[in-house]
């Protein structure tokens, strides 16, 4: 397990290393006119991607139970999930 977790550091070290190497490396962009941000969500939710996040809530409302009685049965030490 030791060994795993170790050898797991070192694609996180390469990343740290291209993410360094491409911060000191980028163009230099020309001060513009600054434009603020608005995020309209409306608009978003009322299409395609709002009916997928009801059905997504209503999964994971319903889901609720099965998650809460795992919780319990970890908690009774019922099942052995490594909780």
């Amino acid at each position: 397990m030791r060994t795993a977790i170790g050898l797991s550091v070192i694609p996180g070290l390469l990343a740290t290393a291209a993410i360094v190497y491409a911060i000191r490396h980028a163009p230099t962009v020309g001060q513009g006119e600054r434009v603020p941000l608005r995020v309209r969500v409306r608009p978003v939710m009322r299409g395609e991607l709002g009916r997928l996040m009801g059905a997504v809530a209503a999964f994971e409302a319903g889901n609720v139970a099965a998650t809460l009685l795992i919780l319990r049965a970890c908690r009774v030490r019922i099942l052995d999930f490594g909780c």
